[in-house]
């Protein structure tokens, strides 16, 4: 098998000019690795990078706030986010939520009894707000054909009506996550429904308006046609999944985001949400692994958590067509964060190598972690070979993967679905019992390259993997072949 979509989704870089430093008065008390003053560093790593047309980066850190932009970008500059547009879905739910017209427990077969969705486990494991919220629903629902144009900016519910695909989980729903867009547009639709507004008034109400986002779009207008960057009306199209990929938006009010999220949702002094209302936002409840392990990241209300190093941040990710990426990524522990956005040829996987040079800008001083394993009788109850029981593409191979031990006794994977080596992916033990760290970044999918795996019992005695970083494979115990 060929090397698995190397989704390492999105995004990346970068390019040469302007820049606007602004230093924040009073910063806290926070010793980063990596000094104030090396930040100009930082700046002339990014424009060493390749194949970008514009680039705009963001960093908020306690000591300043710096905005760098690089080709043809410059402080109009607009860009498509892809992806990152679910989050202001997920955002809207939960501002719902705050209004008490939807609880993140209700069932969609009360919210939208319109919408046909098929359940095998209705009985026993309805699908609930958060399961969709949370991409735990079971839909397998990743396809090119998602995007295709929609120049009559169709209403939502024609859309789910009229979609040709079956909305259907093909597992337990609240058992694992696997990312999707099909969520986002039925969430988008129950925002419709609960406001009585449009999905694009609701965000522009209580999201763009309150963030001072005044420049970010969900439809075609005239500042996009004239600061999108490269704007043209042949390739430009509204898309099918407005609420999972459409916004347009700058850099610098996608900083505005990052901020208000960093701040426990205060903007500018601004209450945009409750502070429990963001904790939220970032907890992951509906896997395997937040049930029987109790962990509480993954995939979160549409945001992620990448680990990076043993500290937690938050992120979303996108890139659509033709060649945009952007992404947010933020700690509110460390009052810290970046974003940027990009227009260039759109090669994936330079995503990994903004974020290996970014990273280490963003991190602290953090005292070793204690290490927790499993005994060497629970590890080997585990080794054997696994079938992967997610899969986020219509059109995804099947996977299977064995888990091994070296020849000094510890835990690795044997993963043959890669083009490279390394097949054999070594895994050590982390501060959580079972739960084992893959930090070689060669043939790992993780935006970091550095995954972590849960290692688990399912209520049917089922041996199961589950990765707790993007993407979110799971794998269940099956015989080996005999050769």
């Amino acid at each position: 098998m060929k090397k698995l979509l190397y989704i390492t989704f999105f995004l990346t870089l970068l390019g040469t000019q302007s820049c606007k430093e602004k230093e924040v008065n009073d910063p806290e008390k926070v010793s980063f690795l990596k000094p104030l003053d090396s930040l100009q560093n930082l700046k002339r790593s990014l424009m060493k990078l390749d194949d970008y047309e514009a680039l705009s980066v963001g960093i908020i850190r306690p000591d300043t706030t710096v905005v760098w932009d690089f080709g043809k970008a410059n402080e109009n500059s607009l860009f498509r986010i892809g992806s990152v547009s679910k989050s202001f879905v997920g955002l809207s739910i939960m501002k719902l939520v705050e209004q008490n017209k939807v609880s993140l427990d209700d069932t969609l077969t009360n919210l939208i009894p319109e919408i046909d969705i098929i359940n095998p486990w209705v009985d026993t494991k309805p699908i609930l707000l958060r399961h969709l919220v949370e991409a735990s629903a079971g839909f397998i629902s990743y396809r090119r054909e998602d995007f295709i144009p929609d120049p009559e900016v169709t209403p939502i519910q024609e859309l789910l009506t009229n979609n040709p695909y079956t909305f259907e989980s093909s597992w337990e729903p609240g058992k694992y996550s696997t990312y999707h867009n099909v969520g986002p547009m039925i969430s988008a639709y129950i925002v419709e429904k609960k406001s009585n507004m449009s999905y694009e008034s609701f965000v522009k109400k209580y999201l763009f308006e309150p963030m001072e986002m005044d420049r970010t779009y969900l439809l075609l207008n005239e500042d996009i046609k004239s600061n999108l960057i490269n704007y043209n009306d042949s390739t430009y199209s509204h898309i099918r999944p407005r609420p999972s990929g459409a916004i347009v938006t700058s850099n610098r009010q996608l900083l505005n985001l990052v901020d208000m999220l960093i701040h426990d949702g205060v903007f500018e002094d601004k209450k945009v949400f409750e502070n429990s209302t963001i904790k939220r936002f970032e907890t992951s409840t509906s896997t395997l692994a937040a049930e029987k392990l109790g962990i509480t990241y993954g995939h979160a209300v549409n945001n992620w958590t990448i680990i990076h190093n043993n500290q937690i941040f938050n992120m979303h990710g996108g890139a659509i067509d033709p060649g945009f990426l952007a992404l947010y990524l933020y700690s509110s522990e460390l009052n810290t964060g970046f974003s940027f956005t990009f227009k260039g040829k759109g090669n994936k996987s330079m995503f990994n190598e903004i974020l290996a040079l970014v990273f280490p800008y963003l991190e602290i001083e953090r005292p070793k972690q204690e290490v927790v394993k499993m005994t060497s009788n629970d590890e080997n109850t585990f080794i054997g070979c696994y079938k992967q029981i997610t899969k986020s593409r219509l059109s995804s191979p099947e996977i299977f993967i064995e888990i091994q031990k070296d020849s000094l006794g510890n835990l690795q994977i044997y993963d043959s679905n890669f083009d490279e080596e390394p097949n054999y992916k070594s895994l050590k033990p982390t501060s959580i019992r079972n739960v084992y760290l893959d930090d070689n970044p060669l043939n790992n999918f993780s935006l970091s390259g550095q995954s972590q795996y849960a290692f688990l019992v399912d209520e049917n005695g089922n041996q199961v993997i589950q990765k707790l970083d993007y993407s979110w494979e799971a794998y269940e115990k099956i015989e080996c072949e005999k050769d």
